[in-house]
């Protein structure tokens, strides 16, 4: 770098902390947003901002147009609910809402709203994050059942899945025969033996059987499917969990 762009530079870096300085010296919140509004260097609104302690204020800068990370800056700052609760309500800003739900704490029942009413499925996935109602997550799901195979709804429902803890209602899913790929996310939290057995019984899809066999251990109950199941790939998977020689010699096609 040449003696005048060294020269250069320092100069403005001399002014920036001159700038830095003075805004040290300003108490009002007003006066502060004046700055924001006028001045077009970032890392001095962001000073700004960082210093601004009117909640009202902040949420201007939040709702304005001005450069996100000044906007996200401001977010930070905020922690009355009422005020988040009112951005989240009233922006149409994907972005905006993901990152409130994903850093501020919100109200259950609006996460729950957003988690099943939202038109963005980004949106309704972060919230899903944050549900612990387990009943709300299987009405999300139950709700994705009808659109599973028109678009991509599904991240959804496997998101919901992720945060459900609830053996029955996992069991409800693992019995439905709408989409073979949630039941199958569901049996692989389950652990009761009897219902993994009915499942490969009774469950018509055979990727969802194979899957259920995954977890079964018994060899009477493996080897009762190896010999009697209709699929060719369930009996297969079947006879490879079995350890008994015996039956391999005697069942081996």
């Amino acid at each position: 770098m040449g003696f005048f762009n060294k020269l250069k530079k320092k100069e403005k870096i001399d002014e920036k902390q001159k700038n830095i300085t003075e805004l040290d010296k300003i108490k009002e919140d007003k006066e502060l947003l004046k700055i924001i509004k006028e001045n077009k260097d970032k890392y001095i609104c962001l000073e700004a901002t960082a210093k601004i302690k009117d909640e009202k204020i902040l949420k201007e800068i939040v709702c304005g147009n001005y450069q996100w990370i000044i906007r996200k800056k401001a977010l930070e700052n905020i922690e009355d609910t009422e005020i988040i609760t009112n951005i989240l309500n009233n922006t149409n800003e994907n972005y905006l809402k993901k990152q409130i739900i994903s850093t501020k704490t919100i109200d259950e029942s609006i996460l729950e709203e957003i988690g099943l009413e939202d038109h963005d499925s980004s949106v309704r996935i972060a919230a899903i994050e944050k549900i612990n109602n387990n009943e709300i997550l299987y009405d999300i799901i139950k709700r994705e059942y009808k659109e599973i195979k028109e678009n991509d709804s599904e991240n959804i429902s496997i998101k919901a899945i992720e945060n459900i803890t609830d053996t029955r209602i996992l069991k409800n899913i693992a019995k439905n025969e709408s989409c073979k790929h949630l039941s199958t996310l569901a049996i692989l939290k389950i652990t009761d033996d009897e219902f993994l057995k009915s499942i490969v019984k009774t469950h018509s899809n055979e990727t969802v059987r194979i899957a259920a066999i995954g977890k079964i251990s018994d060899e009477e109950t493996l080897k009762d499917i190896a010999k009697n199941d209709k699929s060719s790939r369930v009996r297969k998977t079947a006879i490879d969990k079995i350890h008994s020689k015996s039956f391999l010699v005697k069942n081996m096609d």
